[in-house]
């Protein structure tokens, strides 16, 4: 009994809130962010549970299927590192731990957009589209076929593109 009473008093340590959206107000990043919307959470895929009650996760909202989140995060992007998996503005992405660079976004039902070099288009492997609307500077932003083996190269492709030039 003292113990429930104790719990209605006591308040539960708070988590800070990290301004996460900031860490990617960056050059880089403009074209996607206009494309992806103003509004929506931003934080890391570690902290995508919001909360366990019982035996079930409640999960923070993510926009798209969830079949293509997992997909870009576990399968075409398995090898990436964890801490490159983030959920921007309610997007499931991948953005270089280092730099902050948005390199994938997963859209919709059955759409992956990649940020590859513009100089380097002709080499990439497997059927895509340019995605005429996200111009970007010696950037190109592309939608590519979900097949996992050349999505994974595309991925490692951009993922090295994304990485800070002075490392």
């Amino acid at each position: 009994m003292f113990g429930f009473l104790r719990k209605l008093f006591v308040l539960d340590p708070v988590k800070p809130e990290v301004d996460a959206y900031r860490l990617f107000d960056i050059p880089e990043n403009d074209v996607i962010l206009r494309h992806i919307g103003r509004f929506g959470s931003t934080y890391a895929y570690s902290d995508r549970i919001e909360k366990v009650t019982g035996r079930q996760a409640i999960l923070r909202r993510i926009e798209g299927h969830p079949d293509l989140h997992y997909y870009l995060w576990s399968e075409a992007g398995r090898e990436l590192p964890m801490d490159s998996r983030w959920i921007v503005r309610n997007r499931a992405v991948f953005a270089h731990p280092d730099s902050k660079v948005i390199f994938a976004v997963a859209g919709g039902t059955h759409t992956i957009r990649i940020r590859l070099p513009a100089l380097k288009v002709d080499e990439l492997p497997g059927p895509f589209e340019r995605d005429e609307d996200l111009i970007d500077g010696d950037a190109v932003w592309v939608r590519p076929r979900l097949n996992e083996e050349t999505n994974r190269q595309m991925l490692q492709m951009a993922f090295d593109f994304a990485t800070p030039r002075n490392k």
